[in-house]
């Protein structure tokens, strides 16, 4: 873990830009004239090579950062707009690579959407599985706890686990509770909780430094609604690319002139983007964490029986794939991308989603959700079920962060392993003995980082 000592000190000087306190007049605020220059400490980290790979490959698919940068042979000089008559921030490249750019898993022309008729590498295996819809095992074995006088593999490794949503009284709000008849209520942040806690006792035990980023269905962030509607008017009329398809969906059938609207604005405002910012700043203020792990599970838009998805599929995202939209609108996103860039985060969210994704496979069966490269998302290392994507908590949160999601909620067989809740052991669920679906989702994901960070088996 000693690789990451430099970029912790790094993580320092960024965390020191930034206030430790979330107020809702953050959501309001440009970058900073010192943010933009903080980003100066990357000098000397990344090569000319690397820069452009990366930000081709990865993070800026179509070009749309192109207007705000000004690339030479020697550095990259960054803009806070399209005038380009004053410089925000000018970082030098390096002249010897770190992370040689063929040992990122890129490749150096632009990707295809992946298939699964040639499935990559480690997927050949499994290939019979998904093409014949054998059922996937109903147990999984850990690897072994390690005794009393062994050091555990995962000594000084430090991990912050971020259940994803809220849940509890909050799950209206954030659009994350649904009814299904015959089934029950599901409220995601609910569910995402219990498979940390599962996962932090794992990577315990394992010997990692785990910070949760919540351990109850209550918000990171302490403000209140009233105190987040004043800025509402504003955020409508110069701002509305923060409220995002959560605040479509839960105004379909509500006039704009109504004070609901304003309301509803500043309940996803709160539970959406100054949750993350203080969840962020929560995981900061602690440590400078090897990897942070977005926890969540997938679903499909349907919410009665008759059109209930009959399969489940797993996918997992890494940081990258900003939209032309979000980069053109928002100096904000520009800067956590070139933040996440100029840390080098993607050699080791590759490696980490790789192998989270491999063991996710093994345990549940399930193909991958075939997102590809698509206005949103980029293939990323020929692997179907690791694509990039540009997800609020994973851009918010600083270092590599991976954001599993596999399982369809509404699936029905899942949806009656969810609504089981957790248990020791084994129980009838849907027809078969089966151990608790959070543990089996948690012990996936501690196996993945088991092989992805233990002695030997990184840089």
């Amino acid at each position: 873990m000693r690789n990451y000592l430099l970029l912790g000190i790094i993580y320092l000087g960024v965390a020191g830009t930034i206030r430790a306190d979330i107020q809702p007049d953050d959501l309001l605020q440009d970058p900073s004239p010192q943010e933009w220059k903080a980003l100066e400490q990357f000098s000397g980290k990344l090569t000319k090579s690397e820069f452009e790979t990366l930000l081709r490959e990865v993070f800026d698919p179509t070009g749309s950062l192109a207007p705000f940068l000004k690339i030479t042979d020697q550095s990259v000089e960054i803009f806070s707009s399209t005038n380009q008559s004053t410089t925000a921030a000018c970082v030098s490249f390096a002249t010897n690579p770190i992370t040689p750019v063929n040992n990122l898993g890129l490749p150096e022309t632009p990707s295809p959407t992946p298939s699964l008729e040639n499935p990559p590498w480690f997927f050949g295996m499994l290939a019979s599985v998904f093409s014949s819809n054998i059922a996937p095992p109903l147990l999984i074995t850990p690897s072994p706890t390690p005794s009393a006088t062994s050091t555990p593999p995962l000594t000084g490794l430090q991990v912050v686990i971020d259940p994803a949503d809220i849940g509890g009284d909050s799950a209206s709000m954030e659009d994350r509770s649904t009814y299904y008849p015959g089934f029950g209520i599901i409220r995601e942040g609910d569910l995402n909780l219990l498979v940390a806690k599962a996962l932090e006792e794992r990577l315990a035990l394992l010997g990692a430094r785990v910070l949760p980023i919540r351990d109850s269905a209550q918000p990171v962030c302490k403000l209140s609604v009233p105190e987040v509607q004043r800025i509402v008017p504003q955020v409508l009329a110069h701002r509305h690319y923060l409220l995002g398809k959560t605040f479509r969906s839960r105004t379909t059938n509500v006039r704009a002139s109504s004070p609901i609207y304003q309301k509803i604005a500043a309940e996803v405002l709160l539970t959406k983007n100054l949750e993350a910012k203080a969840r962020a700043e929560k995981a900061r203020s602690a440590m400078h964490p090897d990897i942070t792990i977005v926890l969540q599970f997938d679903a499909t838009a349907a919410r009665h029986l008759e059109n209930l998805p009959k399969i489940n599929r797993n996918i997992l995202f890494v940081s990258g794939a900003y939209t032309a939209e979000e980069l053109k609108d928002d100096p904000r996103q520009r800067l956590r991308l070139l933040t996440k860039l100029f840390q080098n985060v993607t050699p080791v969210e590759i490696r980490a989603a790789l192998a989270i994704s491999k063991h996710l496979a093994e345990v549940t069966g399930f193909p991958p959700v075939l997102y590809g490269n698509s206005k949103t998302t980029r293939s990323i290392a020929g692997n179907p079920y690791v694509v990039a994507r540009n997800i609020l908590l994973n851009r918010e949160h600083d270092g590599p962060v991976v954001v599993t999601e596999p399982y369809f909620m509404n699936q029905p067989v899942t949806l009656q392993r969810l609504l089981a809740g957790d248990y020791e052991g084994t129980r009838l669920v849907a027809g078969k003995e089966r151990i608790s679906i959070f543990r089996e989702y948690a012990y996936a994901v501690a196996e993945g980082i088991l092989d992805a960070f233990s002695a030997g088996s990184h840089p």
